[in-house]
């Protein structure tokens, strides 16, 4: 079975795009449906009320680590 890494990634916006400031990886491997089920759960209240933040949590196969594109 395939495992997923769960990643958060912050992004500040400049006021005229957004960029990635920051991004971690948890070290805990996932099935994919934990994986997915813990993403949403973090991201379902979503607004947190500063337009110059934002902060994604998704879901990666392991086995993409350390490539450009999976």
């Amino acid at each position: 079975m395939k495992e997923f890494a769960l990643v958060l990634s912050m992004w500040t916006h400049t006021g005229t795009e957004w960029v990635l400031s920051r991004q971690d990886v948890l070290k805990e491997d996932y099935h994919h449906e934990h994986c997915e089920f813990s993403s949403y759960e973090e991201v379902s209240d979503k607004n947190n009320g500063n337009k110059y933040l934002n902060v994604t949590i998704q879901c990666y196969p392991v086995s993409c680590t350390d490539k450009e594109m999976c």
